[in-house]
């Protein structure tokens, strides 16, 4: 791991590799992974909820002018807000202490791995590059826990949970969305290596 700062291989191979490295760190704590994926899976159960209430509220209440039906339907919407309110401060307090768990560990094992090296390897790395993987590489991981991957199960999530909705309300609105999916991965594709050049630009300038 810090043998060598310069070392580079091709971006698949780098990605696996770096996930594989990531998930060993992150195994011990597959239980917390597990809560914080539940609740995600809740959270957008719940927020998928808010817009059926107010079309709901529109078309079977509001259009036929019954005002008074509107009312237990805004109350479910706002104990429907509420279950989101409580479930997110939970999830967010899930995956940040996972997340400080594991940048313990791997600070504590790249402050050995650092610690094993000869003096030869402080001749030729720099202190300065030894102390950003050290803190600000460890940071931005950190970000990857606890920001990334909530962002990823909660939109794996959504789309499941918006398509089945879709799907039973009108199919041929469904199939339509569904089909611009490769589209938006294909988007998400360009943009994805687009931005890595640029941060990799920016930490090389830094």
């Amino acid at each position: 791991m810090m043998d060598d700062p310069n070392i580079t291989l091709d971006e698949k191979s780098l990605d696996a590799a770096l996930l594989r490295r990531l998930a060993a760190y992150a195994r011990p704590y597959r239980k917390d992974l597990a809560v914080a994926a539940g609740l995600l899976l809740l959270i957008t159960l719940g927020e998928m909820a808010e817009p059926y209430l107010i079309m709901i509220i529109i078309d079977q209440h509001i259009a036929k002018g019954d005002i008074a039906g509107i009312l237990p339907y805004a109350g479910l919407f706002l104990l429907a807000m509420l279950w989101v309110f409580a479930l997110q401060t939970w999830q967010t307090v899930q995956t940040r202490g996972m997340g400080q768990k594991i940048m313990l560990d791997l600070r504590a094992a790249i402050f050995a791995k650092i610690h094993a090296q000869s003096s030869r390897f402080f001749d030729k790395n720099p202190v300065g590059g030894l102390m950003t993987r050290v803190i600000y590489d460890v940071e931005t991981l950190n970000q990857l826990f606890t920001a990334g991957v909530s962002a990823v199960f909660q939109d794996f999530f959504t789309l499941v949970v918006a398509g089945f909705v879709l799907m039973r309300m009108d199919w041929r609105l469904g199939l339509l969305s569904i089909s611009l999916l490769p589209l938006l991965g294909w988007c998400t594709l360009i943009f994805r290596r687009r931005a890595r050049e640029n941060f990799r630009k920016v930490r090389e300038n830094t």
